[in-house]
């Protein structure tokens, strides 16, 4: 949520809703990485 809240503006506007659904359901996490203006996302998909 750290990131979703403080770094809305290095995520993509097509991602922002899926990473918010994903915190809700507790289904996926997000992590930003990278540093500058080159960086990418991780996304790990939680089973139950």
């Amino acid at each position: 949520a750290f990131q979703l809240t403080y770094f809305d503006f290095a995520i993509p506007e097509e991602i922002k809703n899926v990473w918010a659904e994903g915190l809700q359901s507790g289904d996926k996490i997000f992590k930003l990485c990278g540093a500058g203006g080159g960086g990418f996302m991780i996304c790990f998909s939680v089973k139950n």
